[in-house]
């Protein structure tokens, strides 16, 4: 099951709400889509939804290969090219 979805149907079952959590946690409400979308990774916010829904956080956001900002672009890649 995709991971937005399945952490949408959890919340859906347990009753909370993206108004809530935000409410809850004095942040903007787009903080919690943009989590729950996987859009962004605020720790506070996966650590506290994940909490709410009862799971690790490590099973609600498993880690995405390839995403992030660490993420070396080819761009960097090329750049770093010869200077060793």
């Amino acid at each position: 099951m995709n991971q937005v979805i399945r952490i949408k149907t959890l919340m859906l079952r347990q009753g909370v709400t993206v108004s809530g959590l935000a409410r809850e946690l004095g942040v903007p409400l787009n903080y919690i889509t943009r989590v729950v979308d996987g859009s962004r990774r605020f720790p506070r916010v996966r650590a506290h939804l994940a909490q709410r829904l009862g799971y690790p956080v490590e099973e609600l956001f498993p880690i995405q290969s390839g995403r992030g900002r660490n993420r070396k672009t080819t761009k960097d890649t090329n750049k770093n090219e010869g200077h060793e």
